[in-house]
């Protein structure tokens, strides 16, 4: 088979991964109840959300290390790969029962958009990336290019979400005082995507 240095990153994510701080003491003190989680701050809550994101991205990452490895082992590949829409499936539904926090309903809602994209792309794309790896070496070149047109369309439906996903925390973090901060796992991800 041929060399797969053109497989994929996990998502490739221009995802806004961020972590926020109060820029002042006085955060809202708004409780939320998310099952049996309940903020008291917009930090936490931006930052619960954020946890749900780095959840999934790790098991899209871990799944995307056996996709790139010089042989794939198929068992592994297809367990992380159930691995990654568990991932999925749990923290869309977990960010589906928060409530909205101090009157901002937008940043949850395209977080649950951008989880729905998440495990929408786990059954679709990401099962075929899945089925075509595991032919090993009988991979033709069709499937090559197959994977190539997969990743493209991941990469410009994922630019939309995660855009508007973006722009929803930055507003959030605006009405509550809030500053964006990188964190790790997006280094993680662009240490990927080099």
């Amino acid at each position: 088979m041929k060399k797969r240095n053109y497989i994929f990153v996990a998502f490739i994510l221009i995802c806004t991964i961020a972590a926020c701080k109060s820029k002042s003491s006085s955060d809202n003190k708004d409780e939320v109840k998310s099952g049996k989680t309940t903020f008291t701050t917009a930090v936490e809550y931006n930052d619960f959300i954020i946890g749900q994101q780095e959840k999934v991205i790790k098991a899209v990452l871990s799944m995307s290390d056996v996709m790139n490895a010089e042989k794939i082992n198929n068992d592994d590949l297809k367990a992380r790969y159930a691995d990654f829409g568990k991932e999925c499936k749990r923290a869309l539904d977990t960010i589906k029962t928060m409530d909205e926090f101090n009157g901002n309903k937008a940043f949850r809602d395209e977080a649950i958009k951008l989880f729905e994209f998440y495990y929408e792309i786990y059954q679709k794309d990401y099962k075929e990336l899945v089925d075509i790896l595991v032919k090993g070496e009988k991979i033709a070149d069709a499937d090559v290019a197959r994977m190539k047109e997969i990743q493209e369309s991941i990469t410009q439906r994922e630019n939309v979400r995660d855009g508007a996903f973006a722009d929803a925390q930055n507003k959030f973090a605006a009405e509550n005082n809030m500053q964006i901060v990188p964190n790790d796992v997006q280094k993680q991800i662009d240490k990927q995507n080099k």
